[in-house]
């Protein structure tokens, strides 16, 4: 027919290259009492000549999973985070011999387009240079060798490829891609060609004309893990963020290493290690109300510490398994009014690698955080006495710190007794306060009496700034005990 396109002389074929999988079965529940009536029957089961019979000692590790492999039945699942590998083979099926042949693999993605291997660009820079082995061949001197082109990203995309080919013949290539996005990737393959014409017979600039075709290829890329945060902000400054990291995939995974790295103002702590016994985990107000030098000594040498996980040896995250990790993050000033407004912490760091050992890593997005008002003063207990004695007077340390770098303060502590309950201000009820230079601290002994025994709480107490008109009723100061 006229309007009939013609074959094309060249074949494409794409495959991906995947690890093979386990073969899932479903193990025979077996009592180890021969006496049992059935006992028989499922011994003659278990050791029948069917290919799926398994060994007890396979199912030690990981039950359901068979000591047979399987290929993948179809293009399978591709998570973000692993790298996406692809055998290509450009073979001449004709009986046409092909000159000036070159590719070109491409991978777009919803944001950006990726060029994974590209011999036109490679041809002017080989035909320069000899030390490719690759020359382009005239007519009538058609070797019947090719060239093998083995590429792994664009650094390494501008090989060369066979510039000819006989019938028969095929140049084949591996690509590789670290997969970064979610969504659909489409991976485009152009074939750029010239039918060699027939010796001895005029060739007419039809039969020398350029072919030319191209395949897509689309693919969705999954997400492996499902990462959930949860931040608790305290007074002090301190943060403490819980990841829920689940497995999302259709397979079992190897957690490698679980990094968190915070942003440049916070230091961490990583709280799923066991540390060693002298050093304590829960610290008081004195431990972390600290000069900046202390704070950072001590957060950085836990990390630093090496320790064992509280997951021990079980680093195995099953299908839709979740695990918890928690950090705490403490500012490196503590008076950095402007660390305590950033909302952004840092990012998470995984790595991990499935049944038969195929890696995969992501880095997630920038884990923050629900911003509080921040006064710009705040009132806590550094120190207390740990006796107290019914009816005898015993004092209070309170800190007092100005959080507004640029700005004095001028605060006053007030004392209000029909607030108050077993445990009374003693001295004046009004106290007058020098003026707070910005970003300090200033330490006061309050001095108190407790009316009874046992655990009494100390109410009452007021601290207001004639500046900024700021007040704040400070509800339950701390608890003390009480002794007769």
């Amino acid at each position: 027919m006229a309007g009939a396109v013609e074959p094309h002389l060249l074949a494409l074929k794409v495959m991906r290259l995947s690890h093979p999988s386990y073969a899932q079965t479903h193990p025979l529940y077996t009592d180890t009492d021969l006496a049992l009536p059935a006992a028989e029957v499922v011994q003659s089961l278990k050791h029948s000549d069917s290919s799926m019979q398994v060994d007890d000692d396979m199912y030690a590790g990981i039950a359901g999973l068979g000591s047979l492999l399987t290929l993948p039945p179809a293009f399978g699942n591709i998570y973000l985070g692993e790298t996406f590998s692809s055998y290509l083979c450009v073979n001449n099926e004709s009986l046409t011999p092909v000159l000036n042949l070159t590719f070109k693999a491409e991978l777009q993605t919803s944001t950006q387009r990726i060029t994974l291997a590209d011999t036109l660009l490679s041809s002017a820079s080989s035909s320069a240079s000899s030390s490719t082995g690759v020359d382009r061949l005239a007519l009538g001197s058609i070797s019947g060798s090719y060239s093998t082109l083995h590429g792994s990203g664009p650094a390494e995309n501008r090989q060369s490829l066979a510039s000819s080919l006989l019938p028969g013949q095929s140049a084949e290539f591996v690509i590789h891609h670290d997969i970064k996005e979610l969504g659909i990737h489409i991976l485009v393959c152009s074939v750029h060609y010239t039918p060699a014409p027939v010796i001895g017979s005029s060739a007419s600039s039809m039969d020398r004309e350029r072919k030319f075709f191209r395949k897509f290829y689309k693919f969705q890329v999954l997400n492996p893990l499902s990462v959930k945060t949860k931040v608790n902000t305290l007074q002090d400054g301190r943060i403490f963020l819980e990841a829920q990291v689940q497995n999302v995939s259709s397979s079992f995974m190897y957690l490698e290493y679980m990094n968190f790295e915070p942003n440049d103002p916070f230091l961490v702590q990583d709280l799923n290690l066991f540390r060693d016994s002298s050093v304590s985990l829960t610290s008081g107000q004195n431990d972390i109300v600290s000069t900046k030098s202390e704070t950072e000594t001590d957060v950085q040498s836990s990390q630093t510490s090496k320790g064992l996980s509280v997951f021990k040896e079980r680093d195995l995250l099953g299908q839709q398994d979740t695990r918890q990790y928690l950090y705490m993050l403490t500012p490196k000033s503590i008076n950095d009014v402007a660390t305590r407004m950033l909302p952004g912490l840092g990012k998470l760091d995984i790595s991990w690698r499935t049944v038969l050992g195929q890696s995969g890593r992501l880095q997630t997005s920038q884990l923050s955080r629900k911003i509080l008002s921040v006064n710009p003063f705040e009132v806590f207990v550094v120190e207390q006495p740990r006796i107290i004695r019914v009816e005898q007077p015993f004092v209070v340390k309170i800190r007092i710190t100005n959080h507004v770098p640029s700005e004095r303060l001028k605060l006053s502590i007030h004392g209000y007794k029909n607030k108050m309950t077993n445990v009374l201000l003693r001295g004046p009820n009004n106290i007058e306060l020098n003026e707070l230079e910005g970003a300090s601290s200033v330490d006061v002994d309050l001095e108190f009496f407790a009316l009874a025994i046992g655990l009494q709480k100390i109410t009452g107490i007021q601290v207001s700034d004639k500046v900024s008109g700021t007040t704040r009723d400070i509800g339950s100061l701390t608890v003390v005990r009480v002794i007769s």
